[in-house]
């Protein structure tokens, strides 16, 4: 049995650290915390492989609530293609609204991700509706189910007795 300890860390029980579900050495590279909603529906965005990666990398730059602001040549370098090329991303992800560039004087970008985000939110709550729509489905099914048991019970004792013929 597990004991909670103050910091809220479980004493006993499997080792979740980084280090343990990489590697250390890998785990002191660091990492980029992404929602699994992102990761289980990136494809429902109607977005590329290629688009999806930016804005993992885009991620990768959010420590914080404030906007991140990687370089477009610092994005191309971690993907291994052109500043070109991740400014056509950008361009895309911008027309559908996922991202916004928010431009400044002499520095990088900000990259507003609040569209990308509405989304994500909108295919929780889609999904989390659909659920109770399928529940109410299986609970009317079940009670008129449980009428019709309920109804042939009922007829059943409304029936006359058999007469026995000699």
């Amino acid at each position: 049995m597990p004991v909670i300890v103050r910091n809220r860390r479980m004493k006993e029980g499997p080792d979740r650290s980084l280090p343990q579900r990489w590697t250390p050495l890998i785990a002191a590279k660091g990492f980029a915390p992404l929602p699994t909603v992102f990761l289980e529906n990136y494809s429902k965005l109607n977005i590329t492989v290629s688009e999806a990666m930016l804005l993992v990398h885009i991620h990768q730059y959010k420590w914080t609530a404030d906007l991140p602001f990687p370089s477009v040549t610092l994005l191309a370098r971690l993907m291994g293609c052109s500043t070109r090329n991740v400014r056509k991303l950008c361009l895309s992800l911008e027309s559908v609204g996922y991202i916004k560039r928010v431009t400044r004087d002499g520095m990088s970008n900000l990259f507003d991700m609040s569209g990308l985000y509405a989304k994500l939110e909108d295919i929780i709550t889609n999904v989390s509706l659909a659920n109770a729509a399928k529940k109410q489905e299986v609970e009317a099914a079940l009670a008129a189910e449980q009428q019709e048991v309920e109804a042939a019970l009922a007829a059943e004792q409304n029936v006359p007795p058999l007469e026995l013929v000699l």
